[in-house]
C-alpha cells in the first residue's frame, strides 16, 4: 500500500523526441522509485520548461503540506530553490538531489552555497563533495551516487576469448574520451584483432559522430550503436552482459557518479574507467580497473593486462553484481524516508 503523502518532483525527465541523457535517466529512476511508495506529482523541465516551472510554482503554493523533491544540476536547483524561498515554502519539506561535481567548474561563482542552503536536505553524489559542502551550507548533506532498478542477470561460464567485446555507454561527445579509447583499441589491434569496440549512447555532437563514423568505415572492429542501445528493463541488461568490458574514458570536468557504471554492475560487466572526481567511492580494484585521465600509456597498458588476464576479468563479474545492491531503489527509498519532515 502506498504512503498517502504527496511528493512533488521537479526535474528533467526527457521526452519521446528527446533521447534521455545522464541527468534525465537519473531523474526518471528517482521518479520510478518514489512512485512505487508514494503519490507523486511530477513536473518535467524537458517538456516546456517555462510552463512546467510555472505549473510547479502554482501547485506548491496551494499544496504546502507536500514534500518537494528537486532533481537537478546546481544551476537549475538554485532557480527552483529561489522560487520556493520567494513563496516562503517550508525548507523542511524540500529535498534537493544535486547532480555532478557540485559547485565547481562551470558553476564556480554562478551558484553559491547560500543559493542551495534553503533546502533542509541535500543529496550529493560523492563523499568528497559532501565533505566540501558541509562546512559552507546549513543543510544536512547526504550521499547517494545513483539509483537503478534491481535485476538478476546470469553470469555465463568462463571462456578464454580471442576477441574481447568492449562497450562505451555514455553521451557520444569528445569530452567523454571517445577518441582516446578508439585510438587505444586501434593501436592494440595492429598485429591482431584483440578488441571489438561499440559506442552506445545519445548522439550529442555531429562532428564527433562524423569523426567516429570515418573510423567505423576504416576499422571493422569499431561500431556505432548510438541510441539503438538503451536501458529499458531486464532484456537491456542481458544485452549489456554480452560484453566483456565496459569502458568509461571520460575527461568531462563535472563527472561524478556515472549511471552507466551502475548499469555495468547490474549486468556483471567490469569497468575500465578514468579516475574522475569521486571515482574511488564507486570503483575499486576488486571489481574494476582505473587509470589517470589523459594518460594514454596507462590506458593501453590496462587494455593489454586485461586481455592477458581474462580469468581475473571474469572473476570480477560476480563482485560487480554484488556492488549493484548499493544503488537499488530500496536503498534510496530508505534514505529518502529518513529525510521526510
Amino acid at each position: 500500500m502506498k504512503n498517502p503523502r504527496t511528493i512533488v518532483l521537479i526535474g528533467s525527465l526527457g521526452t519521446k523526441k528527446k533521447h534521455l541523457n545522464g541527468e534525465s535517466v537519473k531523474s526518471n529512476d528517482i521518479w520510478k522509485a518514489l512512485r512505487s511508495q508514494y503519490v507523486v506529482k511530477a513536473f518535467n523541465l524537458d517538456k516546456s520548461k517555462f510552463f512546467s516551472t510555472m505549473g510547479f510554482f502554482f501547485f506548491v503554493i496551494f499544496h504546502r503540506q507536500s514534500e518537494v523533491m528537486i532533481c537537478k544540476a546546481p544551476f537549475g536547483a538554485k532557480i527552483i530553490i529561489k522560487l520556493l524561498r520567494f513563496i516562503n515554502f517550508s525548507p523542511k519539506r524540500i529535498i534537493t538531489y544535486i547532480y555532478g561535481y557540485g559547485l565547481h567548474g562551470y558553476y564556480e561563482g554562478r551558484v553559491l552555497p547560500s543559493d542551495i542552503s534553503y533546502s533542509t536536505n541535500l543529496i550529493v553524489e560523492s563523499p568528497a563533495l559532501q565533505k566540501e559542502l558541509e562546512p559552507v551550507v546549513s543543510s544536512k548533506v547526504s550521499v547517494f551516487a545513483c539509483l537503478k532498478p534491481s535485476y538478476q542477470i546470469p553470469i555465463p561460464p568462463f571462456e578464454q576469448k580471442k576477441i574481447l567485446k568492449l562497450l562505451f555507454f555514455s553521451r557520444i561527445v569528445e569530452d567523454k574520451g571517445v577518441f582516446e579509447i578508439a585510438q587505444a583499441v586501434i593501436d592494440a589491434n595492429k598485429d591482431a584483432v584483440k578488441f571489438d569496440l561499440s559506442f552506445a549512447g545519445s548522439v550529442a555532437d555531429k562532428e564527433t559522430i562524423q569523426r567516429l563514423s570515418s573510423l567505423e568505415r576504416k576499422y571493422p572492429f569499431i561500431h556505432i550503436l548510438g541510441e539503438s542501445f538503451t536501458i529499458h528493463g531486464r532484456d537491456s541488461y542481458l544485452r549489456f552482459s554480452e560484453y566483456d568490458l565496459h569502458v568509461f574514458p571520460s575527461r568531462f570536468s563535472h563527472e561524478c557518479a556515472p549511471g552507466s557504471i551502475v548499469d555495468s554492475f547490474i549486468a556483471g560487466v567490469p569497468t575500465l574507467s578514468t579516475r574522475f572526481h569521486g571515482y574511488d567511492f564507486m570503483l575499486n580494484p576488486a571489481f574494476s580497473y582505473t587509470y589517470d585521465r589523459n594518460d594514454e600509456s596507462q590506458l593501453k597498458g590496462a587494455l593489454s593486462s586485461i586481455y592477458l588476464n581474462q580469468e581475473a576479468l571474469y572473476q570480477k563479474k560476480s563482485l560487480c553484481q554484488a556492488e549493484a545492491t548499493k544503488y537499488s531503489y530500496d536503498s534510496f527509498l530508505q534514505l529518502f524516508s529518513s529525510m521526510l519532515s
